[in-house]
């Protein structure tokens, strides 16, 4: 089998480039990542046309028997499916949906609540001038609670698994 160089090299910095996208997507705060909506379908226009006009440039030379085989996967590389399929297996079970934070007493109290891809909530958590407290609530994708863990200054002070 030889290998279409130009294509596998398109593939790899196509797929770098959406990872990248993904990265920066997951790390943004609330609806800010809503860009990604409009970034990445037209980066995956723009590559698909890329890849369908060299493919039939070249298409005497990559779709020879010899360069078939390596032609296909670095097509199938440069399509949205393999980032796709490694979204939905990397993914982590729930999400940050709400954060917040007050000052009260001259501390200050963040909370987080993450919920599951079906709009579940999944854990709440609270932290005091940084430091875990109060009590942490873990929720099953039916609802009901899992376990609480009770914090003081950062402390595990009582851990409860309900079944």
């Amino acid at each position: 089998m030889k290998i279409t160089r130009t294509l596998t090299v398109i593939a790899i910095v196509y797929l770098l480039i959406n990872l990248l996208f993904y990265w920066h997507a997951t790390t943004l705060n609330g609806g800010t990542s809503i860009v990604y909506i409009f970034i990445f379908p037209f980066f995956w226009a723009i590559t698909i046309i890329l890849v369908i006009v060299l493919s039939i440039k070249n298409r005497k030379l990559w779709f020879q028997k010899k360069q078939l085989l390596s032609t296909l996967i670095a097509l199938f590389f440069c399509t949205p499916v393999p980032l796709s399929l490694t979204v939905l297996v990397l993914r982590p079970p729930y999400y940050l949906a709400a954060s917040g934070s007050n000052q009260e007493n001259g501390s200050t109290i963040r909370f987080e609540e993450w919920n599951y891809y079906s709009g579940k909530q999944a854990i709440t958590k609270y932290w005091k001038d940084e430091q875990k407290d109060s009590v942490w609530v873990y929720f099953d994708k039916k609802g009901d609670t899992i376990s609480t863990e009770t914090y003081t200054e950062d402390k595990l002070i009582s851990k409860k698994i309900y079944k």
